[in-house]
């Protein structure tokens, strides 16, 4: 209000005091009708719109003076990134030594050439192949080794322990094993008749 009297209206908005927004004046006073993006009462506040609002497939939320939008990942648009684009992932030639590259929905598949194998065709099977035989004749002959030293070990012992149990003092199985007898001659004799004079 102005004027000696207070008879005068006084525009409270004709200092701009609205930053991002309207002024309405009103009685000794003004309101802010803030643009979309800012708030506060002179609406100098700016609002972070992705706060309130989400990217989906890894979109990343980008806040424009009062809109937002999605910066979207490759294979994917829309407003919030939620739908699936085709890319032809073959157009970046993955696979490798010569393999045919056959695009798929979000995937692509590489038909190997002979010899080659992996998801991109990176493994020569010629190479592996070169060092397994070496592998499976060795690791069997080993084994086999290893079972024939066990036999000769076993058999050592137990022709030790038959020697043993025959040799050394007198034992009466040791004389069975060898079959003695004794003779019985000496003891049949009949003794000499006796004469009479």
């Amino acid at each position: 209000m102005g004027g000696e009297l207070c008879e005068l209206e006084v525009n409270e908005c004709s200092s701009s005091p609205c930053g991002y927004g309207t002024c309405k004046d009103l009685l000794a006073d003004y309101q802010c009708d803030c643009h979309p993006g800012y708030t506060g009462r002179d609406c100098k506040e700016e609002l972070d719109n992705c706060l309130e609002f989400s990217c989906v497939n890894g979109g990343t939320c980008m806040d424009k003076g009062g809109a937002h939008t999605c910066s979207c990942p490759r294979g994917y648009v829309g407003k919030r990134c939620q739908c699936e684009t085709e890319i032809d992932e073959c157009e970046f030639r993955p696979c490798l030594n010569g393999a045919t590259c056959l695009d798929r929905l979000n995937h692509f598949q590489c038909v190997c050439v002979l010899g080659f194998s992996g998801r991109v065709c990176e493994d020569n099977r010629e190479e592996h192949t070169e060092r397994i035989p070496w592998l499976v004749v060795t690791i069997p002959l080993t084994t086999l080794c290893v079972l024939v030293a066990i036999l000769v070990v076993f058999c050592m012992v137990m022709t030790a322990r038959k020697k043993r149990q025959s040799e050394g003092t007198y034992s009466p199985s040791s004389q069975e094993v060898a079959g003695a007898r004794l003779e019985m001659g000496s003891v049949l004799k009949v003794p000499p008749e006796e004469r009479l004079i």
